[in-house]
């Protein structure tokens, strides 16, 4: 456990003064982090990446530390005391990047909405990204999920313009 951890707490620090990071890279991490945090609930969390693209990942670039709050979000508060904790991150690369973070859990209350949590900091990085690049970069929560087979849950889905360089 110390050693999984370790790791993540390397790749974090790797990526603090970093603005963009490869899809791959971010992937590794993702998969590092859901790891680590299967341990410590005892295997008890089942998460699933799904990757629909045409280019190699490592040619696609995202915004540094965008995805991980989310995730963690989901983990925290979502999927807390859920006896079969599910989450899938799919990315879906076309004209864009979707990357939509599906969990089983209890939804996302409209009060949890409104806070000034991370899922706030995140809409309000988007919107600052949005201004700086001149593109639309957005988030929202998907309310319908029976694609995914949940019968509750709560998905958000992230709207990031194609950047193919760094």
């Amino acid at each position: 456990m110390m050693h999984e951890y370790s790791l993540l707490v390397k790749s974090n620090f790797e990526h603090l003064d970093v603005d963009l990071i490869t899809l791959s890279k971010e992937l590794k991490f993702l998969n590092q982090y859901l790891h680590t945090r299967n341990i410590i609930s005892e295997g008890k969390l089942f998460y699933e990446f799904r990757l629909a693209c045409h280019s190699p990942t490592k040619d696609i670039v995202l915004p540094a530390m965008l995805l991980q709050p989310l995730v963690e979000n989901a983990l925290d508060h979502g999927l807390k005391d859920h006896p079969q904790p599910k989450i899938i991150i799919e990315f879906l690369i076309s004209k864009n990047l979707r990357v939509r973070i599906i969990d089983n859990g209890t939804g996302m209350p409209e009060l949890l909405k409104k806070q000034d949590g991370s899922l706030h900091v995140t809409i309000e990085r988007l919107k600052l990204l949005s201004k700086m690049h001149q593109k639309i970069y957005s988030l929202n929560v998907m309310h319908d999920l029976r694609e995914y087979q949940f019968e509750s849950g709560c998905g958000i889905e992230i709207n990031i313009p194609l950047i193919q360089t760094i």
